[in-house]
C-alpha cells in the first residue's frame, strides 16, 4: 500500500536518488530546476509517496511572485520512481499537493511540464496571459492552474522567486 505523507528531513538522500532516477542527467539542465536553484521548497507543501520505508514519489512547490505583488506557486519537482510509474502515484501526489496548496490559501500554480499529464489536473497554456519566465521555456510546456477561479487575471509580469 502506498501512503502520502509530509516530507521529513531524514529522507532527503532518498528523494535525491528518486529525482536522479526519474530525470537522469538532464535534471539539472531543466528550466524550472535552474530557476529554483538555491531556493527551498515550501515545507508544508512538500509530500512524499511511501511504500513501507521506501520513498517512491515526491511533489514539491516553491513560492514565486509574478510582477510586483502576486504571490503564487511553482510546481515541481514531481517524480515517481520508474518502477512505480503507471499506477497513479503521480496523480495521487498531484491531487494531494494541489488540495494542500488551495487549503493554504494559494490561488494559482505555475508549471513547466508535460501538458498532457498536467492538463488532467486543470493546467492550461499561458497563451493569452501576460506572463514571462526568466529562463527560456517551451511555450507548450509553460502552464498555469487556477486554484481560485479568475486568479490568473491578476497574474501579469515576470515570474521570480518570492
Amino acid at each position: 500500500m502506498i501512503s502520502i505523507v509530509s516530507e521529513s528531513q531524514g529522507i532527503k538522500s532518498q528523494i535525491e536518488l528518486l529525482l536522479n532516477s526519474s530525470f537522469g542527467e538532464k535534471r539539472k539542465t531543466l528550466p524550472s530546476q535552474k530557476f529554483r536553484k538555491g531556493s527551498k521548497p515550501i515545507q508544508n507543501l512538500s509530500f512524499i509517496a511511501m511504500k513501507e520505508e521506501l520513498v517512491v514519489g515526491v511533489i514539491r512547490f516553491t513560492k514565486i511572485s509574478i510582477g510586483n505583488e502576486f504571490t503564487c506557486l511553482l510546481l515541481g519537482p514531481i517524480a515517481v520512481l520508474p518502477e512505480y510509474q503507471g499506477i497513479k502515484i503521480g496523480s495521487s501526489l498531484m491531487k494531494h499537493g494541489l488540495k494542500a496548496a488551495k487549503d493554504a490559501g494559494y490561488e494559482l500554480v505555475v508549471a513547466i511540464g508535460d501538458p498532457e499529464f498536467l492538463g488532467d489536473f486543470g493546467f492550461i497554456s499561458i497563451e493569452g496571459k501576460e506572463l514571462t519566465f526568466p529562463i527560456f521555456v517551451d511555450k507548450n510546456r509553460f502552464l498555469i492552474k487556477e486554484l481560485i477561479e479568475g486568479s490568473s487575471k491578476l497574474a501579469k509580469g515576470k515570474i521570480k522567486l518570492a
